[in-house]
């Protein structure tokens, strides 16, 4: 997340860049610098719709922390929610599967 608020500053400080060599110099470049900035604002587009995806998803994160860890009395964090979510349901699904064969073993023998 941080990385690509990071590369989206880059992306927008360089397409800046670009529009400025591209608007104040007759030089042999400045075709190039146009059509680079041009895809710099594209790709500037692009993280900016991944970012508010991820964003949205991170602050869900905390909120589902927030619960399985008071409901289950865990200590997960914010991180390992989003970034292993699936690995935390697998194991969750795992013990339960162990609770129902041990269940249904020990009614079996009775």
């Amino acid at each position: 997340m941080t990385a690509l608020i990071i590369a989206l500053a880059a992306t927008v400080i360089l397409t800046i860049v670009l529009f400025y060599f591209g608007h104040n110099n007759c030089e042999w470049y400045q075709p190039i610098a146009m059509i680079t900035a041009a895809l710099g604002v594209v790709a500037a587009i692009i993280m900016i719709g991944f970012l508010v995806f991820y964003s949205v998803n991170w602050t869900a994160s905390r909120y589902k922390a927030d619960i399985l860890n008071r409901e289950y009395h865990t200590s997960y964090s914010q991180a390992e929610i989003f970034y292993a979510s699936d690995v935390i349901d697998t194991i969750d699904q795992l013990q339960r599967q162990r609770i129902e064969v041990s269940g249904n073993l020990n009614l079996g023998n009775k």
